[in-house]
């Protein structure tokens, strides 16, 4: 990682730290990408203005202080498009989940799979993660594709992980080991 807290991914495409002045920026993404993203994120209803995304961005940081978590802008041509993090790392047993979110508009483009693939490397690489988990809802068939890509297994079905707006959601739990990672990934996976 670079002093600004980028990770460069290819070329107009990175990995940036969230810093404060990227509030706006985010709640203007999300708002731009609310209907498409309610179809699989819970959490839409608790940021409805900047002031939301300005507490996530502080919790981010407050949590990439403590080492729990590392939390990024996607940046596709200096806009800020998405997400991708390591959540809940444990330094202690190597563990950790990943999580993303992309604006409409930008997928089907491969940007995800390569963000998250970065991202898995920064994890493995620099992070000393040893294992990384990823928790998709049953039916969200871009977010599988993803984890197939990049070698996840899927290794448990968890019954009614989630409440989705009213609809109890069935989660899959895949899981990528360092070593399964960088036997897999010696080149950029495209889309």
């Amino acid at each position: 990682m670079t002093d600004s807290g980028t990770l460069a991914v290819a070329p107009q495409l990175a990995l940036r730290t969230l810093q404060e002045a990227d509030a706006e920026a985010l709640f203007a993404c999300i708002e731009r990408n609310r209907v498409y993203l309610r179809e699989w994120l819970p959490w839409l209803d608790s940021n409805i203005q900047v002031a939301d995304s300005r507490r996530f961005i502080s919790s981010a940081q407050n949590n990439r202080a403590t080492g729990e978590a590392e939390v990024f802008a996607v940046s596709w041509h200096g806009e800020l498009v998405g997400t991708c993090s390591l959540d809940a790392m444990d330094r202690a047993s190597g563990t950790a989940n990943i999580g993303y979110w992309l604006s409409e508009a930008h997928t089907g483009q491969g940007l995800m799979t390569r963000c998250a693939q970065r991202l898995l490397r920064f994890g493995f690489t620099e992070r000393a993660l040893g294992t990384v988990t990823l928790n998709v809802a049953e039916g969200n068939l871009k977010s599988i594709a993803i984890a197939q890509r990049l070698g996840f297994q899927c290794t448990r079905k968890v019954i009614q992980a989630e409440d989705l707006y009213g609809v109890s959601v069935n989660h899959l739990r895949y899981t990528l080991n360092d070593s399964d990672f960088m036997d897999a990934m010696p080149h950029d996976p495209g889309h």
